[in-house]
């Protein structure tokens, strides 16, 4: 699927956090694959700013343990490994800077950003749209409305690769409902575009 798009790609400011969770995985696990992403990025694209951070870090599933129990020796962060519904109520909305590992999807959709010392693998828009709208527990306090205005914020500002998007969502078994989601509550965007 193509569209020609003059929309810029997207390229969010790593913060501090992001580098040292970066530097350390890389230093320690050297040629696993992973990804990392913080909520702030989302500020962009939202009606209402949150005023807790989140960093998600996901990692081949092999690795998820290894490097939550290493980054927890390593770093004075908060660190959460798979959280569950209960988690994520009591402990992670209680943090300031929660960082939450899980397990990276095979074949997710990841950029890497070059930053002074190191290279860093990051989430794209594609993947993030997906898990926000897959993982409804952890990314609570953007759903319904926020929802519907962040993936608009998304579509109209940056070049998004439609196969990408839908070919994650595939994989997380959310491909129809995306496609769904879409079309309901931002029509004009896919009028133009055929399904297969």
């Amino acid at each position: 699927m193509y569209v020609i798009s003059y929309k810029p790609k997207y390229k969010p400011v790593l913060t501090e956090n992001v580098l040292k969770i970066a530097r350390k995985t890389t230093e320690r696990f050297e040629d696993i694959t992973y990804c990392i992403w913080e909520s702030q990025w989302l500020n962009e694209f939202t009606q209402h700013q949150a005023s807790n951070q989140m960093i998600v870090v996901e990692v081949e599933k092999e690795f998820t343990e290894s490097l939550y129990y290493f980054l927890n020796d390593s770093l004075r962060m908060d660190f959460f490994l798979n959280p569950d519904e209960k988690e994520i109520e009591f402990y992670i909305s209680e943090s300031n800077v929660p960082v939450v590992i899980k397990r990276l999807v095979t074949r997710a959709p990841i950029s890497k950003i070059k930053d002074k010392k190191s290279v860093v693998p990051i989430a794209t828009l594609e993947k993030i749209m997906v898990d926000l709208f897959a993982d409804e527990n952890l990314f609570h306090f953007y759903q319904g409305s926020e929802l519907i205005y962040i993936f608009e914020r998304i579509l109209n500002r940056y070049s998004i690769n439609l196969t990408k998007l839908f070919s994650y969502a595939k994989r997380r078994k959310k491909e129809q409902e995306i496609k769904q989601f879409i079309s309901k509550h931002i029509p004009n965007f896919l009028e133009d575009i055929q399904y297969d």
